[in-house]
């Protein structure tokens, strides 16, 4: 994406204004040029939704929840997935499920279903979010992108 795609909409009054998108899903979801940068920094400022973006946006493949919490909390605790107990996942499924995941979806950042088991898709503005975590996460968070894309140690 070009800096003038990125910075479309993305000026001082964006910014003053608060975010343009509601976390309880009553606007609709923003295209790529709408995204606010307010918006995307907010959404990045939390380990766990980078960690879903990295996860989400380096996969060709949708993934379930439960696949992705098993690697965050192995990223997180150091161990290898395999030795994530059910005890250690399940509160941080349901963190991300109940909070992380609304406000990706608000913004575009990925989808999620729920039939049989909750699945995770990439959103209208992946690689847009993408593309901005990159810029940011390359130099910040190597290792948790490494781990949630797959190219580092499990």
């Amino acid at each position: 994406m070009t800096d003038d795609a990125w910075s479309r909409g993305n000026n001082v009054d964006d910014a003053r204004s608060g975010p343009s998108t509601s976390v309880a899903g009553d606007s609709p979801t923003p295209t790529q040029n709408d995204l606010a940068i307010v918006d995307v920094f907010e959404v990045l400022g939390d380990s766990r939704r980078r960690y879903l973006m990295y996860a989400i946006g380096g996969s060709e493949e949708d993934r379930s929840l439960q696949d992705i919490t098993t690697d965050l909390v192995a990223w997180e605790t150091n161990k290898p997935r395999s030795d994530v107990t059910d005890t250690e996942r399940n509160p941080a499924q349901i963190e991300l499920y109940f909070h992380h995941l609304p406000k990706l979806a608000a913004l575009g950042a990925l989808d999620y279903h729920l039939e049989d088991e909750a699945i995770v898709t990439k959103g209208q503005n992946t690689d847009a979010i993408c593309s901005a975590l990159g810029t940011i996460g390359d130099e910040c968070d190597a290792r948790q992108k490494a781990h949630a894309s797959g190219t580092g140690p499990k």
